[in-house]
């Protein structure tokens, strides 16, 4: 199955109340950070279960493949579960992503939450599944204190309840409104899909990227790769967040942000930045496979419009 950028994919939301899994498909929770997660979430009015597997230290994993992989796919069959977010990211997502029932997964869609490491596992089920999922918050990053910061826990409750979301303050070096589906994640996740089955299609997606950790030269080889494998030919739009710690070893090497200027030479599409969307506090969640609409005006400034939940599209879940 592969309804990636079909205009019918599955958009589940999530009513008050319910039980909300927390799965680990790449690497352990810290038990601290997340107990702050669970206490925030149960005083949203939900119910929190966690994966048998959330705390298992298996090297920088949370268990083997096959655990992980069948402790998700426990929680997308199980009914009494109404949506899922992760623990954390760090790695590991892309080692299941064959062991994944994405059947299962189409069958008995719900809101799934999660981030960085996760691109690779939300984008196999937007590809796979035809399920829209949303990426910008993983537990025990967002709940080192007490609470997310406010512009993320909005972003997320707006989405899941099926809201419009519109976000400003971009700039942009062409004048164009784009509609497509949003797609994208962590860079270095996206491009290692590459030549993969579990990459959507790029046709006319508004591309939306970040990255962390990165030295300027590696965003620019991953990069390249897109460019080399045609993906800019196809976006409609590319919409940069937050490099955050791109910073070379080497002054002589420059910045990133040389680096991601060089994007508007290698696509006629709009190029945005400022997409408040990365490794920093005060991101957005982004729902991954929803189709939304960037309007570039020509004085430079963007906005990118997310519309709320359809009955064609919007499946409500409790």
């Amino acid at each position: 199955m592969n309804s990636n950028n079909d205009h019918n994919a599955s958009r589940p939301l999530l009513k008050p109340g319910g039980t909300i899994g927390i799965a680990a498909p790449a690497s352990a929770a810290d038990r601290g950070a997340l107990q702050n997660a669970i206490e925030w979430l149960q005083s949203k009015g939900y119910s929190v279960r966690e994966a048998d597997n959330v705390y298992t230290q298996d090297r920088y994993l949370a268990g083997n493949d096959e655990t992980r992989a069948a402790a998700m796919m426990e929680l997308f069959s199980d009914p009494a579960i109404n949506a899922i977010f992760t623990a954390r990211g760090a790695y590991g997502s892309m080692r299941i992503l064959d062991k994944i029932d994405y059947g299962l997964i189409a069958g008995n869609p719900k809101p799934f939450v999660g981030f960085s490491d996760t691109t690779s596992l939300q984008l196999a089920i937007l590809s796979s599944a035809g399920l829209i999922s949303y990426s910008g918050m993983a537990l025990t990053t967002d709940f080192e204190q007490t609470e997310p910061h406010p512009a993320t826990a909005a972003s997320l409750w707006a989405l899941l309840q099926g809201k419009p979301l519109q976000i400003e303050g971009m700039t942009t070096v062409r004048e164009r409104e784009t509609t497509g589906p949003l797609i994208g994640g962590c860079l270095s996740l996206i491009t290692t899909l590459l030549g993969t089955p579990f990459l959507p299609d790029m046709e006319g997606a508004l591309l939306f990227l970040e990255d962390v950790g990165e030295e300027p030269y590696h965003v620019d080889r991953m990069l390249t790769h897109l460019r080399l494998s045609g993906t800019f030919d196809k976006v409609g739009a590319v919409l940069l967040g937050t490099f955050s710690n791109c910073v070379a070893r080497n002054p002589r090497d420059g910045v990133v942000e040389d680096v991601l200027k060089g994007i508007a030479d290698w696509t006629d599409a709009p190029v945005v930045t400022g997409l408040p969307y990365g490794h920093h506090q005060g991101r957005h969640i982004l729902p991954i496979g929803e189709q939304a609409t960037l309007t570039a005006h020509a004085d430079g400034s963007a906005i990118l419009t997310i519309p709320g939940g359809s009955p064609a599209s919007a499946t409500a879940v409790q």
